[in-house]
C-alpha cells in the first residue's frame, strides 16, 4: 500500500491550523506536525522529513513565511506552498523569490487545498527526478572533462583562482613539474616562475594582461619542483561566471623541453659546422670548436688525434678558465696517452666504439694513473662523468673527442651521446677533408716536381744521343768519299746506346710505377741464389765505389725473380753513388730459418726524419737538388718489389751518419702466395 504524505502545516493562529490539520486529514493526508513560528518549523522539518510544507506567507515572529520558505528549501529542498488570506503585490513578489510550489488564498474550499497539494507533489517528484538526471549528466559530462584533461599528453591543463593560486590540477600538470596536487592546490602560480621573471614581476603582468585582453601567451623557461628548466608555452586565459563577473583563470602550459634541445641542438652543430668548413687548418678549427662546446655541452673538451707515428696527440683542451687549460695541456704533455690502455681515450681510438660514463668511480682513476702524482691530479678535476667518441673518416680512425663533466652532476642520456657522435662525425669529415687538400697539394707539388725532373732526365740523354747523331753525321762525308776512322764510330754507337739504354730504363721505371699503382707487376719467379746475384752486382759496381764490402754466407737460396732483385739491389747501390760518392758502401746478408735478411749500408749524408717517413712514395728523393739526377721512383719501386716477395724493406737513417736500408725476404712460399701478395 502506497504511504500517505507527510505534511507540515506553519500557522500562527491556532484554529486556522486545527482548521487545515482536519482538511488535510479528510483528504486522506498525514499531518506530521505543526508549528506556530519560523524555528519550529525549521526544527520540525529537521525532525520529521515532511514531503511538504503549507506556510503561512504573514506568519508572525522573528522569522517570516518567506524567509522560513527560503530556509527549509535551501536545507531540506522540500516542496513548499504558501498560505495567505491577502493578495498583497509586494508580498506575492517576495515569495516569487522563493519559488513556491502553489498559493492558497484563505479562505479555501477543501478540494481546492487538495487539488494544490497534489499539483506540487507531482511537481515536486518530477523536478527532483529531472535535478537527479541533470545531476547525473553533470557528473558524466565532468567525469568525461576529466578523462579528457587526463588524457592528454605535454599539456599541463588547471584552473586559477582569481588571484591566481592553484584551484585544480591534472596527471600531466603532475608529470610535467614534479608536483603532486596535495602539494601545489593552494599555490601561487609564480612558483613555476625562475627568479628572473619574478624579479621582473611577470607573474602579476599575466595576470592583469589577461584580465584586460582576456588571454596572454608567451612560451620560455619555468621551473620544475626539483630546479631543473622547462621550455614550455604557457597560455593564461580569464574564466567569467555567466553575469561576465571574473571567477579565475584556466592555464595551460605545454611542455616544448625536447622541442627546444632539439633545436639549440641543431645551433649548436650548424654553428660547429661553420667553424669546421671555416678553415683547412685544422687544428685551429678544431681548437675552436672545442671552445664552443664548453661550456654548451661540457665543461671540459679535449680532442686526440693519432699522428703518422700511431702515437695519440692531445692537439686541444678547453675549459672556460683558460688557467686550467693551461694547467691541463701541460698534464697531457707530462703523461700522455698510451694507446695500450684499457679504457677511455685509449680503448676508443684502438677500438672505435664509444665511452660513455654516466657515474667516474674513483677506482677508474686509480686504474689509469701513471703515478700517484697523477692520479692526484686526476681526482683534483672532480670529473663526475664523461663521453668518448671516436673520430671516423671513410673507415679510419683519426682520434677521438672526449667531453668531461666536472661542475656539477650532469643525468647523461642517448640524445647527448646522439649529439657528441654527430659532432665527431662533422669533426672528423672536416679533418679527413682537411688533409685531403693538403695530400692532393703535396700531390700536385710532387706532380709538378717530378714533371720538371723527369723533362731533364728525359732531356739528357735524348740531347746526348741527338749530339752523338750529329757529330756522326758530320764526319761521314758521303760527296767526298769520306768516314771517320771505325773506333770514332764504333766510340759514338756505344755512347749512343748508353743513351739508349739510360732512355730505357727511365721509361721501365715509369711503368713499373703504373703496374704498382694498379696491381699488375709481373714476377717471375724461381730458385735463386741471392749471393750470386750481389756478387755479380758488386763486380758490376766495383770501378764506381771505392770500397764495396759484400759480407754473406757462400749461399742464400729462396724463391724469387731474380730480375726483380737485381733492379732492387742496382737502385740501392746507384742511389749509394748518387749521394755518397767516394764513400765506402757494405751490403750484409744475414739467414734464419724462414728469411733472408739483408742489410743495405752506405756512409753519406743521411736522410733526415721528415724524409725517412716519405722516402718510399712516389717522386720522393733525399736531395731534391738538380745536381743528383733521377726521377724519385727507385724506392717506390723497390718497395712494390720487396712487397710483392712477401718481404718488407726499411730505413734507418741519421744526418751525417749515413743511411740503413733493411730488408727482409721470406725464402719460401709457393709462387701462387707470392703472386697473390703482389
Amino acid at each position: 500500500m502506497k504511504p500517505k504524505p507527510k505534511i507540515l502545516i506553519v500557522e500562527d493562529e491556532n484554529n486556522v491550523a486545527l482548521n487545515i490539520e482536519q482538511c488535510l486529514q479528510n483528504l486522506d493526508y498525514k499531518v506530521c506536525g505543526i508549528a506556530s513560528t519560523g524555528q519550529e518549523a525549521v526544527e520540525k522539518t529537521h525532525s520529521f522529513h515532511p514531503n511538504l510544507v503549507l506556510i503561512d506567507i504573514q506568519l508572525k515572529g522573528h522569522l517570516s513565511g518567506t524567509e522560513v520558505a527560503e530556509k527549509i528549501i535551501s536545507k531540506f529542498d522540500i516542496p513548499i506552498i504558501f498560505l495567505t488570506a491577502y493578495a498583497d503585490l509586494k508580498i506575492l513578489q517576495r515569495a516569487k523569490t522563493v519559488q513556491p510550489f502553489g498559493y492558497i488564498l484563505k479562505p479555501f474550499k477543501e478540494n481546492e487545498l487538495g487539488t494544490t497539494i497534489e499539483i506540487a507533489l507531482y511537481r515536486s517528484r518530477h523536478q527532483k527526478i529531472r535535478n537527479q538526471q541533470l545531476k547525473l549528466a553533470l557528473h558524466r559530462a565532468e567525469e568525461q572533462y576529466r578523462l579528457l584533461i587526463e588524457s592528454v599528453k605535454d599539456y599541463a591543463i588547471f584552473m586559477l583562482d582569481a588571484k591566481g593560486h592553484v584551484a585544480t590540477w591534472n596527471s600531466e600538470a603532475e608529470r610535467i613539474s614534479g608536483y603532486s596536487r596535495d602539494e601545489i592546490v593552494g599555490k601561487h602560480f609564480s612558483i613555476f616562475l625562475t627568479p628572473e621573471s619574478i624579479e621582473k614581476e611577470d607573474a602579476q603582468k599575466y595576470l592583469e594582461t589577461a584580465i584586460e585582453t582576456g588571454r596572454t601567451e608567451n612560451e620560455g623557461w619555468h621551473l620544475r619542483k626539483d630546479g631543473s628548466l622547462l621550455w614550455a608555452t604557457i597560455i593564461l586565459a580569464r574564466v567569467n561566471d555567466d553575469h561576465g563577473n571574473l571567477i579565475g583563470f584556466s592555464k595551460i602550459i605545454r611542455d616544448l623541453t625536447e622541442r627546444k634541445k632539439w633545436e639549440d641542438r641543431q645551433k649548436f652543430l650548424m654553428d660547429a659546422t661553420e667553424i669546421l668548413t671555416s678553415s683547412l687548418d685544422y687544428y685551429e678549427t678544431l681548437n675552436r670548436v672545442a671552445h664552443v662546446v664548453v661550456p654548451t655541452l661540457a665543461d671540459w673538451c679535449c680532442i686526440h688525434l693519432l699522428d703518422e707515428r700511431n702515437n695519440i696527440q692531445c692537439v686541444s683542451v678547453a675549459h672556460k678558465n683558460p688557467e686550467l687549460e693551461q694547467w691541463a695541456t701541460e698534464i697531457q704533455k707530462r703523461y700522455p696517452v698510451d694507446l695500450k690502455g684499457t679504457h677511455g681515450i685509449a680503448n676508443v681510438i684502438r677500438t672505435g666504439k664509444p665511452d660513455f660514463c654516466a657515474e667516474v668511480p674513483d677506482q677508474l682513476l686509480i686504474e689509469n694513473a701513471y703515478n700517484e702524482e697523477h692520479l692526484s691530479m686526476m681526482r683534483s678535476v672532480n670529473l663526475k662523468s664523461y663521453m668518448t667518441i671516436p673520430l671516423l673518416a671513410r673507415g679510419r680512425i683519426l682520434g677521438c673527442l672526449s667531453l668531461l663533466y666536472s661542475e656539477q652532476k650532469r643525468d647523461l642520456t642517448e640524445k647527448d651521446l646522439e649529439l657528441a657522435t654527430e659532432l665527431a662525425r662533422r669533426a672528423a669529415m672536416a679533418i679527413d677533408n682537411a688533409k685531403l687538400y693538403e695530400e692532393a697539394q703535396t700531390a700536385i707539388r710532387a706532380r709538378d716536381e717530378f714533371l720538371s725532373i723527369a723533362s731533364h732526365e728525359l732531356k739528357t740523354p735524348i740531347s746526348s744521343l741527338k749530339l752523338q747523331l750529329q757529330m756522326t753525321q758530320r764526319g761521314i762525308n758521303l760527296s767526298e768519299n769520306k768516314t771517320p776512322p771505325v773506333h770514332k764510330l764504333f766510340r759514338a754507337v756505344d755512347l749512343s746506346a748508353k743513351q739508349v739504354d739510360r732512355l730505357t730504363l727511365l721509361v721501365d721505371e715509369l711503368l713499373d710505377v703504373s703496374k704498382i699503382r694498379s696491381g699488375k707487376l709481373s714476377f717471375n719467379f724461381e730458385e735463386i741464389d741471392l749471393v750470386e746475384i750481389l756478387k755479380e752486382i758488386q763486380e758490376r759496381f766495383c770501378n764506381e765505389i771505392v770500397h764495396f764490402e759484400l759480407i754473406a754466407p757462400p749461399h742464400v737460396l729462396g724463391h724469387w725473380d731474380r730480375f726483380r732483385l737485381e733492379q732492387v739491389f742496382v737502385n740501392l747501390v746507384g742511389n749509394a753513388i748518387k749521394y755518397a760518392p767516394g764513400k765506402p758502401f757494405r751490403i750484409e746478408i744475414n739467414q734464419t730459418f724462414q728469411d733472408a735478411i739483408i742489410t743495405v749500408q752506405d756512409e753519406g749524408p743521411g736522410i733526415d726524419k721528415e724524409k725517412q717517413r716519405r722516402i718510399f712514395n712516389r717522386f720522393e728523393r733525399g736531395d731534391t737538388s738538380e745536381r743528383i739526377s733521377g726521377l724519385g721512383l727507385g724506392l717506390f719501386i723497390a718497395k712494390g718489389v720487396i712487397s710483392g716477395h712477401g718481404g718488407s724493406i726499411d730505413v734507418e737513417s741519421e744526418l751525417g751518419k749515413g743511411t740503413k736500408f733493411t730488408i727482409v725476404l721470406p725464402l719460401q712460399g709457393t709462387k701462387e702466395q707470392m703472386e697473390l701478395a703482389s
